[in-house]
């Protein structure tokens, strides 16, 4: 038999792990747009190119004198705003 402060608690239980869950899913996802920005500053660093990346990352890197700035770009589903995360390397001597 179900009492009713299980039946009032049920609710909130599901909304807590539905709320974990969606912040757990954007924390990797701003971990996989820092990674992406790190990886694309690298690579033109050095001088190659820049590869590719999934999960709807967008990257755009600015070469300007001796630096290399590198910004990815994701956006959350829904009404959510997009995750940003930038990376900067030293120009390689080529």
């Amino acid at each position: 038999m179900v009492t009713v402060e299980f039946a009032l608690a049920l609710p909130a239980i599901i909304a807590v792990t539905l709320l974990v869950a969606g912040v757990g899913g954007a924390a990797a996802l701003q971990v996989s747009a820092c990674d992406a920005a790190r990886v694309s500053a690298r690579a033109a660093a050095i001088g190659v190119e820049t590869p590719g990346f999934d999960r709807g990352i967008a990257v755009s890197v600015n070469r300007d004198g001796q630096w290399v700035d590198a910004r990815a770009r994701v956006r959350l589903p829904g009404w959510l705003p997009e995750l940003t995360c930038s990376a900067s390397a030293l120009r390689e001597p080529l």
